[in-house]
């Protein structure tokens, strides 16, 4: 079972959410709203950026660490059991908007935090139910731990951009 692209498309915004983690010698890079807005790029965020302010970039902070558990190591035990924590921490339900289409997730939380944990646990929930989650990687260039969703059609990839593979290539070409 494939995911609906609506839903891999927030998974993508999850993933990037994730990426932006303080990681060894990487900086946080959840800094401002614009960041938050950078990743998710609609109407709806604008509205809920523009009345945030510090208590809601950290509890985005918290937010996507706690994914970023769930998500990158989707075969621990106790992966399946966070992330219904997180459902029942942010209150997400789902949403039916129609027949063919996909369903969509709301937190009961109000303002940003919510909003943004409605989105990304309901993509990690459908990523979970179509076995999708299998298909994240964390990329193997040297120095780059970059998350990124495989949808090669081999699932075959190593590496998160263009950069990081010919990063990669270029220096075996320098060693041989």
């Amino acid at each position: 079972m494939e995911m609906h692209p609506i839903d891999r498309e927030e998974l993508r915004r999850a993933i990037a959410l994730v990426a932006t983690r303080e990681i060894g010698p990487w900086p946080e890079e959840l800094l401002t709203m614009a960041d938050v807005e950078r990743i998710f790029p609609d109407s709806r965020t604008r509205q809920h950026t523009s009345d945030a302010g510090p208590a809601a970039l950290q509890g985005i902070r918290s937010l996507r660490d706690t994914l970023a558990a769930v998500l990158l190591d989707p075969h621990a035990p106790d992966a399946a059991a966070r992330l219904d924590g997180l459902v029942a921490e942010y209150a997400v339900t789902p949403r039916v908007p129609a027949l063919g289409e996909p369903v969509t997730y709301r937190s009961s939380r109000t303002g940003l935090v919510g909003h943004v944990a409605g989105r990304v646990i309901g993509a990690s929930i459908a990523a979970y139910s179509t076995g999708e989650v299998r298909y994240l990687h964390e990329c193997e260039a040297d120095g780059c731990i970059t998350p990124f969703l495989d949808t090669s059609p081999r699932h075959n990839r190593a590496y998160c951009s263009d950069r990081c593979s010919t990063k990669m290539r270029v220096r075996r070409h320098r060693q041989a």
